[in-house]
Protein backbone atom coordinates (compact mmCIF):
# COMPACT_ATOMS: atom_id res chain seq x y z
CA UNK A 1 0.00 0.00 0.00
CA UNK A 2 1.45 3.64 -0.85
CA UNK A 3 0.59 6.68 0.79
CA UNK A 4 1.35 9.89 -0.39
CA UNK A 5 0.35 13.42 0.85
CA UNK A 6 -2.40 15.04 -1.29
CA UNK A 7 -4.26 17.52 -1.91
CA UNK A 8 -7.68 18.58 -4.67
CA UNK A 9 -9.16 21.14 -6.01
CA UNK A 10 -12.02 22.01 -7.84
CA UNK A 11 -13.07 24.65 -10.53
CA UNK A 12 -16.77 25.38 -11.17
CA UNK A 13 -19.02 27.81 -13.08
CA UNK A 14 -20.58 28.39 -9.83
CA UNK A 15 -19.57 29.88 -6.42
CA UNK A 16 -17.40 27.92 -4.31
CA UNK A 17 -16.26 28.53 -1.53
CA UNK A 18 -13.42 26.43 -0.08
CA UNK A 19 -12.32 25.34 3.86
CA UNK A 20 -8.97 24.56 4.24
CA UNK A 21 -7.58 22.66 7.71
CA UNK A 22 -4.05 23.94 8.64
CA UNK A 23 -1.72 22.05 10.89
CA UNK A 24 2.09 21.23 12.18
CA UNK A 25 4.04 18.60 13.51
CA UNK A 26 6.92 19.13 16.18
CA UNK A 27 9.52 16.89 15.69
CA UNK A 28 9.58 16.46 12.20
CA UNK A 29 11.12 13.05 12.76
CA UNK A 30 10.93 10.82 15.34
CA UNK A 31 14.10 8.20 16.19
CA UNK A 32 13.35 5.73 18.57
CA UNK A 33 15.56 3.10 20.09
CA UNK A 34 16.03 0.62 23.49
CA UNK A 35 17.56 3.39 25.47
CA UNK A 36 14.41 5.63 23.88
CA UNK A 37 11.96 3.35 23.54
CA UNK A 38 9.21 6.41 23.22
CA UNK A 39 8.98 9.51 21.57
CA UNK A 40 6.12 12.52 21.58
CA UNK A 41 5.17 14.59 18.54
CA UNK A 42 3.00 17.86 19.21
CA UNK A 43 0.58 18.32 16.75
CA UNK A 44 -0.73 22.10 16.44
CA UNK A 45 -3.58 23.64 14.82
CA UNK A 46 -3.39 26.91 13.10
CA UNK A 47 -6.91 26.75 11.67
CA UNK A 48 -9.62 28.97 12.68
CA UNK A 49 -11.94 25.56 13.39
CA UNK A 50 -11.45 22.44 15.17
CA UNK A 51 -9.71 19.84 13.40
CA UNK A 52 -10.10 15.83 14.02
CA UNK A 53 -6.80 14.10 13.21
CA UNK A 54 -5.75 10.22 12.91
CA UNK A 55 -2.59 9.05 13.47
CA UNK A 56 -1.21 5.53 11.68
CA UNK A 57 2.34 4.00 11.64
CA UNK A 58 3.44 2.73 8.57
CA UNK A 59 6.84 0.20 7.61
CA UNK A 60 8.86 2.22 5.27
CA UNK A 61 10.93 0.55 2.46
CA UNK A 62 12.21 1.45 -1.32
CA UNK A 63 11.94 -1.79 -3.65
CA UNK A 64 13.04 -0.33 -6.92
CA UNK A 65 13.71 3.28 -5.62
CA UNK A 66 10.07 4.05 -4.89
CA UNK A 67 8.63 4.98 -1.81
CA UNK A 68 6.40 2.21 -0.58
CA UNK A 69 4.32 2.50 2.99
CA UNK A 70 2.55 -1.01 4.37
CA UNK A 71 0.46 -0.16 7.49
CA UNK A 72 2.00 -1.23 10.63
CA UNK A 73 1.32 -2.88 14.50
CA UNK A 74 4.70 -2.41 15.83
CA UNK A 75 4.03 0.57 17.78
CA UNK A 76 1.70 2.02 20.23
CA UNK A 77 -0.27 5.57 19.06
CA UNK A 78 -1.66 7.55 21.86
CA UNK A 79 -4.53 8.41 21.21
CA UNK A 80 -4.43 7.32 17.50
CA UNK A 81 -7.33 9.71 16.47
CA UNK A 82 -8.48 12.90 18.93
CA UNK A 83 -9.97 16.58 18.29
CA UNK A 84 -8.12 20.05 18.42
CA UNK A 85 -9.50 23.07 19.17
CA UNK A 86 -8.65 26.21 16.83
CA UNK A 87 -5.43 27.40 17.63
CA UNK A 88 -4.73 24.39 20.42
CA UNK A 89 -2.55 21.93 20.40
CA UNK A 90 -2.10 17.86 21.15
CA UNK A 91 0.54 15.52 22.50
CA UNK A 92 0.98 11.84 20.65
CA UNK A 93 3.11 9.44 22.23
CA UNK A 94 4.86 6.83 19.76
CA UNK A 95 5.80 3.32 21.77
CA UNK A 96 7.29 0.39 20.25
CA UNK A 97 5.48 -2.91 21.06
CA UNK A 98 8.79 -4.99 20.36
CA UNK A 99 12.33 -5.09 20.61
CA UNK A 100 14.37 -3.28 18.12
CA UNK A 101 15.98 -4.20 15.39
CA UNK A 102 19.29 -6.26 15.65
CA UNK A 103 21.58 -4.69 13.51
CA UNK A 104 20.26 -2.94 10.60
CA UNK A 105 18.01 0.42 11.20
CA UNK A 106 13.98 -0.03 11.05
CA UNK A 107 12.59 2.97 8.83
CA UNK A 108 8.54 4.07 9.15
CA UNK A 109 6.61 6.85 8.44
CA UNK A 110 3.81 8.35 10.80
CA UNK A 111 0.67 9.44 8.67
CA UNK A 112 -1.07 12.33 10.38
CA UNK A 113 -4.33 12.52 8.23
CA UNK A 114 -7.44 15.07 8.35
CA UNK A 115 -10.55 13.34 9.28
CA UNK A 116 -12.77 15.72 6.98
CA UNK A 117 -16.34 16.93 8.65
CA UNK A 118 -19.23 14.79 7.20
CA UNK A 119 -21.02 17.63 6.32
CA UNK A 120 -20.17 21.14 4.63
CA UNK A 121 -22.63 23.88 4.33
CA UNK A 122 -21.96 27.37 2.36
CA UNK A 123 -23.87 30.54 2.43
CA UNK A 124 -22.80 31.51 -0.58
CA UNK A 125 -22.66 28.22 -2.80
CA UNK A 126 -20.90 24.45 -2.55
CA UNK A 127 -18.18 24.65 0.29
CA UNK A 128 -15.57 22.35 -0.69
CA UNK A 129 -13.29 20.94 2.03
CA UNK A 130 -9.35 20.30 1.33
CA UNK A 131 -8.36 17.42 3.90
CA UNK A 132 -4.56 17.69 4.56
CA UNK A 133 -1.89 14.54 5.18
CA UNK A 134 1.13 14.70 6.40
CA UNK A 135 3.70 12.00 7.19
CA UNK A 136 6.73 12.07 9.34
CA UNK A 137 10.02 9.65 9.16
CA UNK A 138 10.29 7.45 12.08
CA UNK A 139 13.50 5.19 12.53
CA UNK A 140 14.38 2.55 15.05
CA UNK A 141 18.42 2.11 15.97
CA UNK A 142 19.84 -1.55 15.86
CA UNK A 143 20.58 -2.37 18.82
CA UNK A 144 24.00 -4.52 17.70
CA UNK A 145 26.32 -1.54 17.73
CA UNK A 146 27.04 1.51 15.76
CA UNK A 147 25.30 1.73 12.16
CA UNK A 148 26.02 4.73 9.74
CA UNK A 149 25.06 5.28 6.11
CA UNK A 150 27.30 4.46 3.45
CA UNK A 151 27.11 6.35 0.33
CA UNK A 152 28.33 5.36 -3.42
CA UNK A 153 27.28 7.22 -6.68
CA UNK A 154 27.29 6.22 -10.21
CA UNK A 155 25.79 6.81 -13.94
CA UNK A 156 23.25 5.03 -15.05
CA UNK A 157 22.25 5.39 -19.19
CA UNK A 158 18.78 4.26 -18.48
CA UNK A 159 18.21 1.27 -20.65
CA UNK A 160 16.52 3.09 -23.51
CA UNK A 161 15.24 5.91 -20.65
CA UNK A 162 16.46 8.82 -19.50
CA UNK A 163 20.03 9.15 -18.30
CA UNK A 164 19.92 8.79 -14.36
CA UNK A 165 22.20 9.53 -11.15
CA UNK A 166 22.27 5.89 -9.02
CA UNK A 167 22.15 6.50 -5.58
CA UNK A 168 23.29 3.26 -3.21
CA UNK A 169 23.20 3.04 0.22
CA UNK A 170 25.45 0.25 1.25
CA UNK A 171 25.23 1.19 4.85
CA UNK A 172 23.10 0.14 7.93
CA UNK A 173 21.20 3.46 8.49
CA UNK A 174 19.09 5.74 6.27
CA UNK A 175 21.02 8.29 4.40
CA UNK A 176 19.83 11.68 4.56
CA UNK A 177 20.95 14.26 1.66
CA UNK A 178 20.15 17.78 2.12
CA UNK A 179 20.48 20.47 -0.75
CA UNK A 180 21.57 18.20 -3.21
CA UNK A 181 22.59 19.71 -6.60
CA UNK A 182 23.82 17.84 -10.06
CA UNK A 183 25.88 19.67 -11.83
CA UNK A 184 28.15 19.44 -15.36
CA UNK A 185 30.30 22.10 -15.62
CA UNK A 186 28.54 25.38 -14.78
CA UNK A 187 25.07 23.92 -15.66
CA UNK A 188 22.67 22.50 -12.85
CA UNK A 189 21.22 19.39 -13.72
CA UNK A 190 19.01 18.76 -11.23
CA UNK A 191 18.78 18.81 -7.50
CA UNK A 192 16.80 18.01 -4.53
CA UNK A 193 15.51 20.16 -1.13
CA UNK A 194 16.09 16.49 0.73
CA UNK A 195 16.10 13.13 -0.37
CA UNK A 196 16.80 10.08 1.98
CA UNK A 197 17.82 6.13 0.30
CA UNK A 198 16.86 3.37 3.32
CA UNK A 199 19.74 1.22 4.24
CA UNK A 200 20.28 -1.44 1.61
CA UNK A 201 18.69 0.50 -0.87
CA UNK A 202 19.01 2.25 -4.45
CA UNK A 203 17.37 5.44 -5.89
CA UNK A 204 17.94 6.90 -9.42
CA UNK A 205 17.53 10.90 -10.13
CA UNK A 206 16.79 11.36 -13.60
CA UNK A 207 18.90 14.17 -15.72
CA UNK A 208 18.29 16.26 -18.70
CA UNK A 209 19.68 13.50 -21.66
CA UNK A 210 19.87 16.46 -24.36
CA UNK A 211 22.04 18.57 -21.90
CA UNK A 212 24.05 16.15 -20.47
CA UNK A 213 27.78 15.43 -22.29
CA UNK A 214 29.29 12.48 -22.25
CA UNK A 215 32.36 11.86 -21.27
CA UNK A 216 32.29 15.14 -18.88
CA UNK A 217 32.00 14.24 -15.06
CA UNK A 218 29.17 15.07 -13.47
CA UNK A 219 29.60 16.70 -9.73
CA UNK A 220 27.36 15.69 -6.96
CA UNK A 221 27.49 18.01 -4.45
CA UNK A 222 25.07 17.84 -0.80
CA UNK A 223 24.78 18.28 2.99
CA UNK A 224 24.38 14.74 4.52
CA UNK A 225 23.87 12.80 8.03
CA UNK A 226 27.06 10.86 6.77
CA UNK A 227 29.01 14.64 5.87
CA UNK A 228 29.85 16.73 3.53
CA UNK A 229 29.76 15.23 -0.57
CA UNK A 230 31.49 16.41 -3.06
CA UNK A 231 32.14 13.64 -5.69
CA UNK A 232 33.08 13.42 -9.37
CA UNK A 233 30.91 10.81 -11.42
CA UNK A 234 31.99 9.54 -14.89
CA UNK A 235 29.36 10.12 -17.55
CA UNK A 236 30.04 7.40 -20.32
CA UNK A 237 28.46 6.50 -23.50
CA UNK A 238 25.15 3.95 -23.40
Amino acid sequence: MSVRRWAAAALLAVSVNCAAATFGLTPMRVELSAASPTAVVTVNNSGDAPLTVQVQAYAWSQPAGSDVYTESRGFIVSPPIFTIAAGGTQIVRVAMRGNPPNDVEQSYRLIFREVPPTEEKGTEGALFHIALNMNIPMYVAAIGGATAPKASFAFDAGAGGPPRLRIANEGTSNLRLADLAITQGPEKLAGEEVYVVLPGATRFIALPKDRLHVGTPIRVVAQSNAGRIDVAVPVAAP
